[in-house]
């Protein structure tokens, strides 16, 4: 399932919005949710309710969708984000915020498809690898693991992800093998990283989207600099 929100307070935008994703998507499983203003979207957005798209408007009643964009990069910047705007003056400013796309809307109904199509299949591909894992047997999506921490002598392997913290006993060497993805790096010793959830390297410090700070060796941080930087150039 692919979650879709569409955030824009022109219900004739929105009806036509709807009939052209169907149109764009009809084979794929997605689900789509609308709201007409930023505020409102905000307020019920956390790790339960949170989009794999979100396709926003910029000029909004409240909330604008650059302010809307700062909120959702800043907590969640896993979301692929997708502005819709009938000015091109908010370009630069979409570009800061790294939004996927910058759609003018009277290039919707070309774009949109030649967008969507390859990010929906995207979307569907990461989320055919995921593990069970938690008291609740819970499905965690390797693109959501941010990190994975094992303390030496210690039974359990943690697992820090955008939808929170998850403990299981296996040894490190065991996941690396599962994952078998370029997207993880072994940062230091007990210590992987998601490469996706790097926010940057400063000096001999990783700074990752949720706080977490990993300080690595001279010979460490260089490896990985070099391996960020490989995987970077495929992306």
């Amino acid at each position: 399932m692919i979650h879709i929100t569409v955030i824009d307070d022109d219900r004739k935008m929105q009806e036509y919005l709807s009939n052209l994703l169907k149109s764009i998507l009809g084979e794929l499983t997605v689900e789509i949710e609308y709201f007409e203003d930023g505020d409102n979207f905000l307020k019920i957005l956390n790790t339960k309710h949170c989009p794999d798209i979100l396709l926003c408007d910029i000029e909004l009643p409240d909330v604008n969708g650059i302010d809307v964009g700062k909120v959702v990069r800043k907590k969640y910047p896993h979301v692929y984000l997708i502005y819709l705007t009938s000015h091109t003056e908010y370009a630069v400013e979409s570009y800061r915020l790294d939004a996927y796309q910058y759609i003018i809307k009277d290039q919707i109904e070309e774009r949109l498809a030649q967008v969507l199509l390859p990010l929906a299949e995207k979307i569907k591909r990461e989320k055919s690898h995921f593990r069970i894992i938690g008291s609740d047997k819970e499905a965690v999506f390797y693109k959501d693991i941010i990190s994975i921490y094992k303390e030496k002598g210690m039974k359990y392997i943690r697992y820090n992800t955008v939808g929170g913290e998850y403990r299981e006993r296996i040894s490190l060497d065991a996941i690396m093998r599962e994952l078998d993805s370029n997207e993880f790096v072994l940062a230091e010793r007990g210590y992987v990283i998601n490469m996706k959830h790097i926010e940057r390297i400063q000096k001999n410090t990783i700074f990752l989207d949720n706080g977490e700070q990993i300080i690595l060796s001279s010979a460490n941080i260089r490896r990985v600099k070099e391996y960020v930087h490989r995987y970077w150039r495929k992306c």
